[in-house]
Protein backbone atom coordinates (compact mmCIF):
# COMPACT_ATOMS: atom_id res chain seq x y z
CA UNK A 1 0.00 0.00 0.00
CA UNK A 2 1.03 3.62 -0.61
CA UNK A 3 -0.66 6.09 1.77
CA UNK A 4 -3.52 3.66 2.25
CA UNK A 5 -3.95 2.95 -1.47
CA UNK A 6 -3.30 -0.55 -2.74
CA UNK A 7 -0.44 -0.79 -5.25
CA UNK A 8 -1.88 -2.81 -8.10
CA UNK A 9 0.38 -5.50 -9.56
CA UNK A 10 3.06 -5.32 -6.87
CA UNK A 11 4.86 -8.59 -6.13
CA UNK A 12 4.79 -9.07 -2.36
CA UNK A 13 7.89 -11.22 -1.83
CA UNK A 14 10.36 -9.05 -3.80
CA UNK A 15 8.89 -5.61 -2.98
CA UNK A 16 11.47 -3.13 -1.57
CA UNK A 17 11.21 0.51 -0.50
CA UNK A 18 14.50 1.57 1.12
CA UNK A 19 16.73 0.28 -1.67
CA UNK A 20 17.14 3.79 -3.20
CA UNK A 21 17.96 5.56 0.06
CA UNK A 22 21.63 6.48 0.55
CA UNK A 23 23.88 9.30 1.78
CA UNK A 24 22.67 11.52 -1.09
CA UNK A 25 19.01 11.44 -0.09
CA UNK A 26 15.96 9.36 0.76
CA UNK A 27 13.42 7.97 -1.69
CA UNK A 28 10.21 7.24 0.17
CA UNK A 29 8.22 7.71 -3.04
CA UNK A 30 10.22 5.06 -4.87
CA UNK A 31 10.02 1.28 -4.59
CA UNK A 32 10.56 -1.77 -6.78
CA UNK A 33 9.92 -5.47 -7.04
CA UNK A 34 11.27 -8.04 -9.49
CA UNK A 35 8.95 -6.79 -12.23
CA UNK A 36 8.52 -3.03 -11.89
CA UNK A 37 9.65 0.29 -10.49
CA UNK A 38 7.00 2.21 -8.52
CA UNK A 39 6.77 5.98 -8.16
CA UNK A 40 4.22 7.45 -5.77
CA UNK A 41 2.42 4.14 -5.60
CA UNK A 42 2.08 3.59 -9.34
CA UNK A 43 3.99 1.47 -11.83
CA UNK A 44 6.60 3.51 -13.68
CA UNK A 45 7.19 1.69 -16.97
CA UNK A 46 9.89 3.97 -18.43
CA UNK A 47 12.55 2.76 -15.99
CA UNK A 48 14.29 -0.59 -15.74
CA UNK A 49 13.84 -1.76 -12.11
CA UNK A 50 16.95 -3.94 -12.09
CA UNK A 51 19.44 -1.21 -13.10
CA UNK A 52 17.64 1.83 -11.66
CA UNK A 53 19.79 3.68 -9.11
CA UNK A 54 20.20 7.03 -7.38
CA UNK A 55 23.10 9.10 -8.70
CA UNK A 56 22.67 12.09 -6.37
CA UNK A 57 19.91 13.84 -4.42
CA UNK A 58 18.02 14.99 -7.51
CA UNK A 59 19.07 12.52 -10.22
CA UNK A 60 18.63 8.84 -11.02
CA UNK A 61 19.63 6.56 -13.88
CA UNK A 62 19.08 3.11 -15.32
CA UNK A 63 20.65 1.33 -18.28
CA UNK A 64 18.73 3.53 -20.73
CA UNK A 65 17.99 6.96 -19.26
CA UNK A 66 18.87 9.67 -16.75
CA UNK A 67 15.93 10.97 -14.68
CA UNK A 68 15.35 14.04 -12.50
CA UNK A 69 13.68 13.73 -9.08
CA UNK A 70 10.21 13.84 -10.68
CA UNK A 71 11.34 10.94 -12.88
CA UNK A 72 11.21 13.11 -15.98
CA UNK A 73 13.62 11.73 -18.57
CA UNK A 74 16.44 14.11 -19.51
CA UNK A 75 16.48 13.47 -23.25
CA UNK A 76 20.06 14.47 -23.98
CA UNK A 77 21.65 12.89 -20.88
CA UNK A 78 23.79 9.76 -21.29
CA UNK A 79 23.15 7.00 -18.73
CA UNK A 80 26.25 5.03 -19.72
CA UNK A 81 28.63 7.83 -18.67
CA UNK A 82 26.69 9.40 -15.79
CA UNK A 83 29.04 10.05 -12.85
CA UNK A 84 28.78 11.67 -9.44
CA UNK A 85 31.63 13.99 -8.41
CA UNK A 86 31.79 13.47 -4.66
CA UNK A 87 34.29 16.31 -4.11
CA UNK A 88 32.34 19.04 -5.92
CA UNK A 89 28.84 17.60 -5.39
CA UNK A 90 27.35 17.42 -8.88
CA UNK A 91 26.47 14.83 -11.50
CA UNK A 92 27.80 14.88 -15.05
CA UNK A 93 28.05 12.77 -18.20
CA UNK A 94 29.58 13.17 -21.64
CA UNK A 95 26.77 15.53 -22.70
CA UNK A 96 26.44 17.90 -19.77
CA UNK A 97 26.49 18.73 -16.07
CA UNK A 98 23.66 18.65 -13.50
CA UNK A 99 24.72 20.78 -10.49
CA UNK A 100 21.31 21.33 -8.88
CA UNK A 101 17.67 20.25 -9.02
CA UNK A 102 16.56 22.76 -11.67
CA UNK A 103 19.93 23.31 -13.35
CA UNK A 104 20.98 21.18 -16.29
CA UNK A 105 23.82 22.58 -18.41
CA UNK A 106 24.08 20.92 -21.82
CA UNK A 107 27.60 20.47 -23.23
CA UNK A 108 29.32 21.72 -20.08
CA UNK A 109 32.59 19.89 -19.42
CA UNK A 110 32.25 17.77 -16.28
CA UNK A 111 35.97 17.23 -15.83
CA UNK A 112 36.74 20.95 -15.42
CA UNK A 113 33.36 22.10 -14.10
CA UNK A 114 33.21 23.93 -10.75
CA UNK A 115 31.00 26.25 -8.75
CA UNK A 116 32.14 29.88 -8.55
CA UNK A 117 29.34 31.37 -6.47
CA UNK A 118 25.56 31.66 -6.14
CA UNK A 119 24.29 30.05 -9.39
CA UNK A 120 27.58 30.91 -11.10
CA UNK A 121 29.67 28.05 -12.55
CA UNK A 122 32.56 27.63 -14.94
CA UNK A 123 34.40 25.01 -16.98
CA UNK A 124 37.27 25.21 -19.43
CA UNK A 125 34.99 26.69 -22.08
CA UNK A 126 32.46 29.04 -20.46
CA UNK A 127 31.11 30.92 -17.47
CA UNK A 128 27.52 29.96 -16.64
CA UNK A 129 24.74 31.52 -14.60
CA UNK A 130 22.20 28.80 -13.84
CA UNK A 131 21.92 26.90 -17.15
CA UNK A 132 22.90 29.78 -19.44
CA UNK A 133 26.27 30.86 -20.77
CA UNK A 134 27.37 34.31 -19.55
CA UNK A 135 28.29 36.07 -22.76
CA UNK A 136 31.49 38.14 -22.84
CA UNK A 137 32.76 36.70 -19.54
CA UNK A 138 36.49 35.94 -19.44
CA UNK A 139 37.07 32.45 -18.04
CA UNK A 140 40.60 32.98 -16.81
CA UNK A 141 39.92 36.12 -14.74
CA UNK A 142 36.31 35.55 -13.64
CA UNK A 143 36.02 35.54 -9.85
CA UNK A 144 33.61 35.98 -6.98
CA UNK A 145 33.79 39.28 -5.09
CA UNK A 146 30.75 38.89 -2.86
CA UNK A 147 27.41 37.08 -2.74
CA UNK A 148 26.00 39.61 -5.23
CA UNK A 149 29.01 40.64 -7.31
CA UNK A 150 31.57 38.99 -9.58
CA UNK A 151 34.13 40.39 -11.97
CA UNK A 152 36.58 39.56 -14.72
CA UNK A 153 39.13 41.71 -16.50
CA UNK A 154 36.41 43.48 -18.48
CA UNK A 155 33.25 43.94 -16.38
CA UNK A 156 31.49 43.66 -13.05
CA UNK A 157 28.60 41.15 -13.02
CA UNK A 158 25.63 40.63 -10.71
CA UNK A 159 22.71 38.21 -10.35
CA UNK A 160 21.36 36.66 -13.53
CA UNK A 161 24.67 36.70 -15.37
CA UNK A 162 24.14 40.38 -16.13
CA UNK A 163 27.04 42.75 -16.53
CA UNK A 164 27.13 46.32 -15.27
CA UNK A 165 27.73 48.52 -18.32
CA UNK A 166 30.61 50.97 -17.90
CA UNK A 167 31.76 49.17 -14.78
CA UNK A 168 35.48 49.22 -14.05
CA UNK A 169 36.73 45.95 -12.53
CA UNK A 170 40.22 47.32 -11.91
CA UNK A 171 38.93 49.91 -9.44
CA UNK A 172 36.03 47.84 -8.08
CA UNK A 173 36.43 47.68 -4.32
CA UNK A 174 34.58 48.04 -1.02
CA UNK A 175 34.23 51.08 1.23
CA UNK A 176 32.66 50.08 4.52
CA UNK A 177 29.65 48.00 3.44
CA UNK A 178 29.37 49.59 -0.01
CA UNK A 179 31.01 48.53 -3.28
CA UNK A 180 32.15 51.11 -5.80
CA UNK A 181 34.43 51.71 -8.77
CA UNK A 182 35.53 54.87 -10.55
CA UNK A 183 32.21 55.11 -12.44
CA UNK A 184 29.51 53.68 -10.16
CA UNK A 185 28.54 53.09 -6.58
CA UNK A 186 26.61 49.90 -5.70
CA UNK A 187 24.65 50.58 -2.48
CA UNK A 188 22.04 47.84 -2.91
CA UNK A 189 21.63 44.73 -5.00
CA UNK A 190 20.70 45.70 -8.59
CA UNK A 191 21.16 49.41 -7.83
CA UNK A 192 23.98 51.39 -9.45
CA UNK A 193 24.45 55.16 -9.07
CA UNK A 194 26.97 57.01 -11.25
CA UNK A 195 29.54 59.66 -10.28
CA UNK A 196 28.98 59.63 -6.53
CA UNK A 197 31.40 60.95 -3.91
CA UNK A 198 32.21 57.79 -1.99
CA UNK A 199 33.66 59.52 1.06
CA UNK A 200 30.43 61.39 1.87
CA UNK A 201 27.90 58.91 0.46
CA UNK A 202 25.35 57.47 2.89
CA UNK A 203 21.82 56.14 3.10
CA UNK A 204 19.35 58.58 4.65
CA UNK A 205 16.09 56.64 4.53
CA UNK A 206 13.89 54.35 2.56
CA UNK A 207 15.27 54.44 -1.02
CA UNK A 208 17.18 57.69 -0.37
CA UNK A 209 20.91 58.36 -0.41
CA UNK A 210 23.06 61.46 -0.42
CA UNK A 211 26.62 62.66 -0.76
CA UNK A 212 28.09 66.17 -0.48
CA UNK A 213 26.73 67.09 -3.90
CA UNK A 214 23.29 65.51 -4.34
CA UNK A 215 20.36 63.64 -2.89
CA UNK A 216 19.45 60.44 -4.76
CA UNK A 217 16.16 58.58 -4.99
CA UNK A 218 17.21 55.13 -6.12
CA UNK A 219 19.71 55.95 -8.90
CA UNK A 220 18.27 59.35 -9.89
CA UNK A 221 19.28 62.74 -8.56
CA UNK A 222 16.47 64.19 -6.47
CA UNK A 223 16.08 67.76 -7.73
CA UNK A 224 15.34 70.94 -5.79
CA UNK A 225 16.36 69.80 -2.34
CA UNK A 226 18.94 71.14 0.07
CA UNK A 227 21.57 68.43 0.48
CA UNK A 228 22.87 69.54 3.85
CA UNK A 229 19.50 69.55 5.64
CA UNK A 230 17.74 66.76 3.76
CA UNK A 231 16.46 63.94 5.99
CA UNK A 232 13.63 61.45 6.18
CA UNK A 233 11.07 61.98 8.93
CA UNK A 234 8.89 58.86 9.01
CA UNK A 235 7.69 56.34 6.45
CA UNK A 236 7.08 58.30 3.22
CA UNK A 237 7.81 61.74 4.66
CA UNK A 238 11.03 63.65 4.19
CA UNK A 239 12.13 67.23 4.65
CA UNK A 240 14.84 69.80 4.13
CA UNK A 241 15.08 73.38 5.44
CA UNK A 242 12.45 74.63 3.03
CA UNK A 243 9.76 71.96 2.81
CA UNK A 244 8.14 68.86 4.28
CA UNK A 245 6.88 66.44 1.61
CA UNK A 246 5.05 63.13 1.31
CA UNK A 247 6.72 60.91 -1.27
CA UNK A 248 3.55 58.86 -1.84
CA UNK A 249 1.88 62.02 -3.16
CA UNK A 250 4.61 62.72 -5.71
Amino acid sequence: YFYGRKIEGAEYCSFEVSVFENSHGSSEWLARDKNNLYFRGKVYKQADPETFQRQWSFYFSDKNYVFDDNLEIIDWADSSTITYNDEKYFVYDKNGVYPDREIKIKWADGETFEKVGWYYYKDKNNIYWSSSIVEWADIETFEKISYEYYKDKNFVYFTGGKRVEWSDPDTFTKHGRIFFDKNWIYPERWLFIPWVDIETFKKVGWDFYKDKNNVYHWSSIFEWVDVETFETVKNWYYKDKTLLRNLSAQ
